[in-house]
This record gives C-alpha cells, structure tokens and sequence, in this order.
C-alpha cells in the first residue's frame, strides 16, 4: 500500500497483513460476485427464451394473416390507444387555476348532457 523507507521495518507487517487481509476479502467478493452473476444470467436467459417465444408466435401470425392485416390492426390498435388517452386526459380535472377548472367542469358537464340526450333518444326509438 503505502511505502516509507525510514520506516520500512516497522510499516511492513501491517503491510503484509493488510494485503492477506484484503486477499481474503478480494476472494470473498467474488464468490459472491460470481454467485450474482451465475444468478444474473441465468435470469437473462429465462428473459431471452420468453421473449423469443413471443417473437416466435408474432412471426406465425404474420406468416398466417399476412403483413396487411397486422399492420391494420396494429394502426387500428394504435388509433384505439389514442383515443382512449384523450379521453382519460379530457377526464381528469386539470390542476390549474380555478378558471380552469370551472371551464372543465362546464365541458364536462355539456359532455354528459349530450351523451344523456343521445342515450333518451336511442331508448325512445327502442320502444316503440
């Protein structure tokens, strides 16, 4: 570690010792450490062979349904995610001023009128 050479005689044995002593610890961490790698990768693997499953079944039905009608359903999925964010977003009470949660709650409410007006006439129609 450290080296003086006035004091060579009195410093090297709590050098000797201090590096048997880092040794033995040097040695018991990577133990260890090999242990949490072995762990690691043996956790990457099971990871590796699940998501190759995945990719495995995504090529067959690609293969199966054609490229076309993936991609459509995956633009029409995407489209359905997005309007299912808005409305979520429209939803929430915004975190502003007062105003601004006035005018929400004044849209919100107009929203839930006309879907009401909407269902009153689809009931009547049923009626009859």
């Amino acid at each position: 570690m450290f080296h003086f050479p006035e004091n060579e005689v009195n410093v090297s044995p709590y050098i000797l010792t201090d590096n048997k002593s880092s040794r033995w610890w040097q040695e018991k961490s990577s133990v260890h450490v090999g242990a949490w790698h072995g762990e690691e990768k043996e956790q990457l693997s099971e990871e590796k062979q699940q998501l190759q499953g995945v990719s495995d079944r995504c090529d067959r039905g690609v293969r199966v349904l054609g490229e076309n009608v993936v991609e459509d359903a995956v633009q029409k999925d995407i489209q359905e995610q997005k309007a299912l964010e808005e409305k979520r977003q429209v939803e929430q009470m915004p975190k502003g001023s007062i105003h601004e949660r006035l005018a929400w709650g004044a849209r919100k409410s107009e929203m839930e009128n006309q879907q009401r007006k909407k269902n009153k006439t689809k009931n009547r129609g049923m009626e009859r």
